[in-house]
């Protein structure tokens, strides 16, 4: 399925059988795991994951970062034993596929500017439904913004127009 998949994504897929996937496309995702306690917590990115658990304020010990790459897909089974695993993941890399031809660092840039608008766009659409014009969203970006930052503000709820 996620060689299939158009566009940026990570994919978090529940089992009949408890067993929790993630499908790690080329979008962000951020992933610890608390040994002291068995769990696992994830977000999009790791600024976000650590602002949550800063206000949780959680007695759960030093977390282990698990990194994935675009490509992966990672199998938590219900007694939390990891299983590694992967999708053919070129069709994200290389939209011009092997008979491109252009320079491979030209098609690099030019899919990761790709990516980049992608998750610009899709931030603008999360700002309209949190009842934020994508005007100011570029507005924050000309001001310094990253992205990341404006997504945390999204999510927080403390976005100004």
């Amino acid at each position: 399925m996620a060689e299939q998949v158009e566009g940026s994504f990570t994919f978090t897929v529940l089992d009949e059988r408890e067993n929790l996937y993630f499908v790690k496309g080329d979008s962000p995702m951020c992933l610890y795991y608390y040994p002291r306690c068995g769990v696992y917590l994830y977000a999009s990115t790791e600024a976000i994951l650590n602002r949550a658990l800063g206000r949780l304020n959680l007695p759960i010990g030093k977390p282990e970062r698990i990194m994935l790459d675009c490509g992966d897909i990672l199998k938590l089974t219900h007694s939390g034993r990891r299983e590694m695993s992967s999708f053919d993941a070129s069709s994200l890399m290389d939209p011009w596929g092997s008979f491109s031809m252009w320079p491979t660092p030209t098609r690099s840039r030019t899919r990761r500017h790709s990516v980049e608008q992608e998750y610009l766009e899709e931030l603008k659409n999360v700002a309209a439904c949190c009842g934020y014009s994508p005007a100011s969203v570029d507005r924050l970006l000309e001001s310094g913004f990253s992205t990341d930052e404006i997504e945390e503000f999204l999510y927080e709820g403390t976005m100004y127009q």
